[in-house]
């Protein structure tokens, strides 16, 4: 077994307060037993059991600053999971970015854009800069997105990026949150 495959196994076994207790060293590793105790919503006693399996599975080691007070260092393996979490929760939001931008696609094919001239995309986030690239993906030109000049209200269609107070005309309205609801 290599020493990844090993690190792997180390912390696929952690439960989810080992995994706060790690985190919570990782980012404040000034820490005492005290503050990691009431920055984890769990015990004293608990939190001084969590460190020992933790010394024990070789993702933690000690160190005394005095003789009264303790430092808890990450080990190359401790440091190993908090990158492997941070690659699992960056992989989790790129697949819930890439449900949505699904959704919004799918949502975005089934709208009839032919009785229409010009699609104005309300709001400059990312979102509205998805549903642009959406709309070329579908085949609409990049000159009837967002024209320059403002068109005849019943030649266009607008998608709703973020809340907006200032739509009065409500007929040819989307409210992209009701799109991926």
């Amino acid at each position: 077994m290599t020493k990844i495959q090993s690190a792997q196994n180390k912390i696929n076994q952690l439960n989810d307060k080992e995994i706060s207790i790690i985190n919570l060293i990782y980012s404040s590793p000034e820490l005492n037993q005290r503050e990691l105790a009431k920055s984890a919503g769990i015990s004293l006693g608990l939190v001084n059991i969590i460190l020992k399996r933790l010394i024990n599975k070789g993702l933690l080691k000690v160190g005394k600053i005095n003789k009264r007070n303790l430092k808890y260092v990450l080990t190359p393996d401790g440091f190993a999971h908090t990158v492997y979490n941070t690659l699992k929760q960056i992989n989790r939001n790129i697949k819930e970015v890439k449900n949505t931008q699904d959704k919004i696609f799918k949502s975005l094919q089934a709208i009839d854009f032919s009785q229409y001239q010009f699609v104005e995309i309300k709001g400059d986030n990312e979102l509205s800069h998805m549903v642009k690239n959406l709309l070329l993906q579908i085949g609409l030109k990049e000159e009837t997105i967002n024209p320059a000049e403002t068109p005849e209200p019943d030649l266009t269609i607008t998608i709703l990026c973020e809340p907006s107070a200032d739509i009065t005309n409500d007929i040819s309205v989307i409210r992209l949150e009701k799109l991926i609801a």
